[in-house]
Order: C-alpha cells, then sequence, then structure tokens
C-alpha cells in the first residue's frame, strides 16, 4: 500500500515549483531585457556621433509621447503600420510569407483615391464605403499573384511578394505621373479627394484621424478570425502542420490563397485609411516604407496580437521621436534604422535564448 507523501516531500514540491515559476518569470522577462541592450548600443552609436545619448533618448521620448500633439502624431504613424503588420501576422499565421504588404498598401491608397475623384452622385458615405472595398480588393488582387504562383508552380511567395513591392511603388509612380496626374500643375500628384470623403480628426488641432478606429477594427478582426473561427483554425493548422492539415482532408492550396488574400486586403485597407485621412491625394513614392517596417514591428511582436500592436506603438514612437532628435540634438536620422534593427536583431537572440532555457527548465523539473 502506498504511502502518503512525507511533509518533507511535499515541502520539496512545493519549492521545486516555485523555483520553476520564478525562473520561467525571469525568462519572459528577456524581451524587454533585449530592448534596453538595443537601446544601449544604440546610445554608444548616438554617443561616437557626437552626442549626447541620455539627451537624445530624452528627447525622443518627449518628442514621441511628451504631448497630446506628438501622441496624436505618434498615433497616426501607429495607424499604417498596425494594418501592414497585421496583413503580415494573418498570413504567417496560415504559413504564408507575406513580404509585400507595401505594395499592396500603395495599390490600396491608389484605388481608395480614384474612387474618390471619379465616382460622382452617390452620398459620401457610400462613397467611402466604396473606397475602402476598391482598397481591400485592390491590395488582395496584388496579393493573390503570389499565391497562385505558389500553388501552381512551387514559387516562392517570399520572392515574389519583395518584388511586387518594388514594382507596385514604380508602377503606381506612373499613375500619378501620367494617366491621373492633376492638370495644370508640373506637380506630380493625382487631384485631391473632396472634402466630405476626408476621414475626421479624432482630437482636434491633431493629425489623429478616424484611421485609428479601423486599425483597432483591424487587430481585433485578426484576432477573432485566427483564433475564435473555424477558419482562422484552418489556417494555423496549416501554418503549424501542413502535412496533417492535407491528411485531415484540408484543401491546403485553398487555404494558401484565402490567406494571402485577406492579408493583402488588409494592407490594401491600411493604404487608403493613410489615403483618407492623412494624404488626401497621391504624389510618387508617398509611402516612407510601411509596409516593410511593419515586418520588422511583426517580427519583434512574434506575430502574435499583443505582441505585434506593442511593436508597432514602439516602431511609430521611434519613428516620431527620431524627427525630433534630429531637429533638436542633430542627431543623424539613419540612426533611427539603426536602432530598430537592434531591436530586432537582439529580440530574435532572446527568442532563441528563451527557447533554450524553456527546454533545460523542461527537462531538469
Amino acid at each position: 500500500m502506498a504511502n502518503a507523501l512525507s511533509p518533507t516531500s511535499a515541502a520539496q514540491g512545493a519549492g521545486s515549483k516555485t523555483k520553476v515559476k520564478a525562473i520561467r518569470a525571469a525568462i519572459a522577462c528577456l524581451p524587454l531585457l533585449s530592448i534596453f541592450f538595443a537601446l544601449l548600443v544604440g546610445a554608444i552609436i548616438i554617443y561616437a556621433s557626437g552626442v549626447d545619448p541620455l539627451a537624445a533618448y530624452a528627447v525622443m521620448i518627449k518628442g514621441s509621447v511628451g504631448s497630446i500633439q506628438t501622441l496624436s502624431q505618434t498615433l497616426k504613424d501607429f495607424t499604417p503600420l498596425v494594418f501592414c503588420a497585421f496583413a503580415f501576422v494573418f498570413a504567417i499565421q496560415a504559413g504564408v510569407f507575406n513580404m509585400g504588404a507595401e505594395g499592396q498598401f500603395c495599390f490600396g491608397a491608389m484605388a481608395a483615391v480614384l474612387v474618390g475623384i471619379y465616382v460622382k452622385g452617390l452620398p459620401p458615405f457610400l462613397v467611402l464605403v466604396l473606397a475602402f472595398a476598391a482598397a481591400f480588393a485592390a491590395g488582395a488582387l496584388w496579393g493573390s499573384v503570389a499565391s497562385v504562383l505558389r500553388i501552381t508552380l512551387g514559387v516562392s511567395e517570399i520572392i515574389v511578394t519583395i518584388m511586387q513591392g518594388y514594382i507596385a511603388t514604380l508602377f503606381i509612380g506612373y499613375l500619378v505621373d501620367v494617366p491621373f496626374k492633376q492638370a495644370g500643375t508640373m506637380i506630380s500628384q493625382t487631384p485631391p479627394i473632396p472634402d466630405e470623403l476626408k476621414l475626421p480628426f479624432v482630437i482636434p488641432g491633431t493629425r489623429l484621424h478616424a484611421g485609428i478606429y479601423l486599425a483597432v477594427a483591424a487587430i481585433l478582426a485578426v484576432y477573432v478570425i485566427l483564433w475564435r473561427t473555424s477558419l482562422g483554425y484552418k489556417l494555423r493548422m496549416a501554418g503549424f502542420n501542413s502535412d496533417a492539415s492535407r491528411f485531415s482532408g484540408r484543401n491546403n492550396k485553398m487555404l494558401i490563397f484565402v490567406a494571402m488574400v485577406i492579408s493583402a486586403g488588409i494592407a490594401g485597407v491600411g493604404g487608403a485609411a493613410e489615403a483618407l485621412g492623412n494624404l488626401y491625394q497621391l504624389t510618387p513614392g508617398f509611402s516612407p516604407g510601411y509596409g516593410f517596417e511593419a515586418i520588422g514591428a511583426a517580427v519583434l511582436g512574434k506575430s502574435k496580437p499583443m505582441g505585434t500592436t506593442l511593436a508597432c506603438l514602439l516602431f511609430a514612437a521611434i519613428r516620431i521621436g527620431a524627427g525630433a532628435m534630429q531637429r533638436g540634438l542633430g542627431v543623424p536620422y539613419p540612426l533611427v534604422g539603426v536602432i530598430r534593427g537592434l531591436i530586432i536583431i537582439f529580440m530574435i537572440i532572446s527568442t532563441y535564448v528563451q527557447r533554450r532555457l524553456e527546454t533545460a527548465v523542461s527537462r531538469r523539473y
């Protein structure tokens, strides 16, 4: 007959569980530590450029979240980053690498502006609905090219979507400069959209527009679809183990196509929000690279909704704060890209270390 555990054994077991919890809590803090080390290395580089790093970081914080004006500017840049980052997140959860959110974003913006310019005789609200629908369709259509090539010919969607980003930028530059150029001006730009189609500002006196609400809706929609619907389960299963998904009777090729279409459509809607809420008319190269920057934010956030949202907010704050550092202290703007890159590198290192430590803890205890 088995004997009950002695008080000493029970105490040892409880102590072991407490120790494991403490170790795992410390492991969970590694991402924060990685950001600290990235900023520390960035501080060394800033110091080497002849600027006090503490003063530079203080200006960056104040210039990004130090007032309603600067915070609203950060949230304005946060909006397009969210759309492009969550486009990547949606695809990667299904095992599809959508690296072309930049091109899909640009096509969405172009489609929305063209609807705003040329659709007449309808109520403004209906025109806005059509503009966003056209943006989703334009982004989805452009993104579907990569999925069709992967499904039919086995071509890597990574290469295709990256190349599509450059093609889209150049092609839209041509559209803005030739067929849709505003008449009577030497500047390469489209005609502006009517005032009644401009998204309203959230905070009076700032540039933060109602696109922020759509960005939050996109975050919730991606979360609900991927983690709360049967379609999302099928997509994530295909991404986690394509063989198991196929053996269970699911059509992986169709899931790849669906994932890319929805992903690219999300990026297209982000382009519409930017065009109708901030730009109002397009010029060649109107995007500063939100689609490429958003990939880093998604990687930093480990392609999870909460992590990606916080990473987008961090990248937006760094982008806006960098302008303040440049204006106030003369810090070279390219250093911002260096700091972002350092954060991503250290985060990847911390992820690797986390996995090794988690494995060691599981084997030890």
